[in-house]
């Protein structure tokens, strides 16, 4: 698998396996952690030891009660999408083709703006995009984005005490598993400038850059 590492609990937050999986993982903002609780970067982890979305998704639905502190998670290949929310138990919802956001915040409370917003640019974006490179562009610009109206937690790339944008990833892998592309800012996008690993990841899978 192709991921970051955290240094402290041995997790990740977002990666691709050698399949073609990608799995993405937020926090979800409830309340205080419960340090006792099993690391959700590991879990994370685990998940890209899957094959397909679907297996985890099937994962996701087993998790025992109250194992981890809350959660939000998406995983994709070219057949499947799952989005799951844990608090104290999972929920796992199956997505249709479509453009979709996940943040820190539950879906339907008043932060969930952000998510929504961010889901229709980039719809706007896509339905302009002439090909590939217009769009990596156009998600470099979404990752890039500050707009939080006094608020930085509202902007994509969020600049608060204490917390905020530690680096940002595109990975795009096309819907056959054969081609990929996966560029990483190691730092907030504003300031950090874009990285081409594909060739990395193409040679981890046997696929294509594209």
């Amino acid at each position: 698998m192709y991921c970051g590492l955290d240094e402290k609990e041995g997790g990740t937050w977002f990666g691709v396996n050698a399949f073609g999986l990608v799995v993405g993982l937020t926090n979800l903002t409830l309340r205080m952690p419960d340090p006792k609780l099993r690391s959700r970067g590991l879990l994370c982890m685990d998940m890209l030891g899957l094959r397909t979305a679907q297996l985890v998704r099937e994962a996701l639905k087993a998790l025992p009660a109250k194992a981890y502190n809350p959660f939000n998670l998406v995983a994709l290949d070219g057949a499947t999408a799952v989005r799951a929310s844990y608090d104290d138990a999972p929920r796992v919802q199956a997505l249709e083709p479509g453009v979709y956001a996940t943040t820190n915040w539950p879906i339907g409370s008043d932060p969930d703006a952000k998510r929504m917003a961010a889901e229709k640019r980039v719809r706007t974006m896509l339905d302009a995009a002439a090909n590939l490179n217009e769009v990596v562009e156009g998600l470099k610009n979404e990752g890039r984005r500050h707009d939080g109206n006094g608020d930085p937690r509202a902007s994509v790339c969020c600049h608060a005490p204490g917390y905020g944008t530690r680096a940002s990833t595109i990975a795009l892998v096309d819907p056959m598993r054969k081609n990929v592309r996966l560029l990483h800012a190691d730092g907030p996008p504003c300031t950090s400038d874009y990285e081409d690993h594909t060739g990395e990841v193409a040679t981890m899978m046997a696929f294509k850059g594209f």
